[in-house]
């Protein structure tokens, strides 16, 4: 984790007390994106595989040769077929809710899109895991839309396909989303709605009982 991404993750746990300790961030964010891409992994979506964590230390694969490759907004799109390829390959990543997936943080590597940068992913059981959804796959149309590739999918389309649900098109998706959160989560989910770092705390909590207090417990 680098000190400018350290800077960034504050500001989702800079009210809550639990927090205040820096090097206590560093080590919940180190083993959230620990976690996220084991899970990453299991479901076969491209991304680099976590090795071992220390403390806030975090050892992963590297992707690509001598130089780490490129993300995809450094990529020198030529080929219609190879733009609306990666496009195919981030629609599939969307069904991580990464919180902040963009061109920025997918690598481009022999013409397959990994993600990286993980540890503000959520659980789709998240108050506010679909408005994230939201924000995500926006980012990731209007950088393809960008670089000029076809037949592309509306922002509702694509939402309702990873999700199942049925937004109508031509509404505002991010209202319709927000208003679906409040009516059809349940209880327990409106409740984490109101405190999402104590919703979020206590799942990363759940995970490191889960493995023995340190999900890197049978790494090191």
């Amino acid at each position: 984790m680098t000190l400018d991404n350290f800077k960034n993750r504050v500001a989702y746990v800079k009210d809550d007390f639990r927090f205040k300790n820096p090097r206590r961030v560093m080590k919940v964010w180190a083993e959230k994106e620990f976690l996220n891409l084991k899970r990453l992994h299991r479901a076969e979506i491209r991304c680099p595989r976590p090795i071992e964590l220390k403390k806030h230390v975090l050892l992963m694969s590297m992707i690509g040769d001598e130089h780490a490759a490129p993300r995809l907004k450094n990529v020198n799109w030529g080929d219609e077929e190879l733009k609306t390829k990666a496009f195919d390959q981030v629609e599939e990543e969307c069904k991580l809710v990464h919180g902040d997936l963009s061109e920025f943080n997918l690598l481009y590597y022999h013409e397959d899109v990994f993600v990286i940068d993980v540890a503000q992913a959520v659980d789709i059981s998240h108050p506010h895991s679909l408005v994230f959804l939201v924000r995500d796959i926006e980012n990731v149309l209007n950088f393809f839309d960008k670089i000029g590739t076809p037949d592309l999918p509306t922002a509702t389309k694509l939402f309702n396909d990873i999700t199942g649900l049925e937004m109508i098109e031509g509404k505002n998706l991010l209202v319709q989303v927000d208003t679906f959160e409040v009516e059809n989560r349940n209880q327990t989910h409106k409740r984490a709605k109101a405190k999402p770092a104590d919703s979020e705390f206590e799942k990363y909590e759940e995970e490191r009982k889960l493995h023995s207090n340190s999900p890197a417990h049978d790494y090191n």
